[in-house]
């Protein structure tokens, strides 16, 4: 299930859509998400100490699971999908991209509601479009979501800590 969706998309690829794909997956970029995190620091202290929190979190782990699982990317694991940028590392799962946009989306969702909605929609573009480019099955961009799920509330739980150590 996880090739098919992969592989059909791959098949059907736009010229248009794919060259917005490609900005959206850059703008999922890791510094966006450091510089917004150091920028809500200026906004609301225990937001930005959660978001870095969780952002870090969530690279850790993520390097860990991608260790210990070595998932091959779709468009090496299959001659039939073909990609269109290269990634950032080796291994497809979890989905880091998705991991570090969903940290915002479920920290947003509960420390700042207002944001909540404009994230769940630039996550979720930011998900489809590494699948899109042939870079990660869908099961890579749930265990992302989960990640970045579990690694928010490491970041909201923890900058309680924090800020009662300061």
């Amino acid at each position: 299930m996880d090739k098919l969706l992969v592989k059909f998309l791959s098949r059907r690829r736009l010229r248009r859509v794919t060259v917005f794909m490609k900005l959206i997956t850059k703008i999922g970029n890791g510094p966006l998400w450091a510089v917004l995190s150091v920028l809500f620091l200026f906004i609301n202290i225990y937001i930005g100490i959660a978001l870095i929190i969780a952002l870090l979190s969530q690279i850790v782990l993520q390097k860990i699971l991608k260790q210990m699982f070595h998932r091959k990317r779709p468009y090496v694991a299959h001659d039939d999908i073909l990609f269109i940028m290269s990634p950032p590392d080796r291994f497809s799962f979890p989905s880091g991209h998705a991991a570090g946009a969903f940290v915002f989306v479920f920290v947003f969702h509960y420390l700042f509601p207002v944001l909540f909605i404009p994230m769940l929609i630039l996550a979720s573009i930011i998900a489809f479009s590494r699948m899109y480019l042939g870079l990660h099955y869908p099961s890579d961009i749930l265990a992302g979501i989960l990640l970045g799920f579990v690694c928010a509330k490491i970041g909201i739980f923890l900058a309680y800590d924090v800020l009662a150590f300061l």
